[in-house]
């Protein structure tokens, strides 16, 4: 089980850095950090729950936190 929630990474990354989110290896987003939100949001908002409070971090590529820029995430 993951423990790290993609919006708590969202929150902390530069929000004009450019990222790349996948979700089962298919691209769901590739933009910028500040459009990221809005975007999810009208993807995984209309199943039961907040998204928020299902995407996980599966896996990310960068070398620390300020240079993230692709994640791999798991709904759980």
């Amino acid at each position: 089980m993951s423990t790290v929630k993609l919006i708590d990474i969202l929150k902390i990354i530069n929000r004009d850095n450019l990222i790349i989110i996948k979700d089962n290896g298919n691209v769901v987003f590739e933009g910028m950090v500040k459009d990221s939100v809005e975007v999810l949001n009208n993807m995984y908002s209309k199943s039961n729950g907040a998204w928020t409070d299902r995407l996980y971090i599966k896996s990310f590529k960068g070398s620390d936190i300020n240079s993230i820029i692709e994640i791999e995430i798991i709904k759980e």
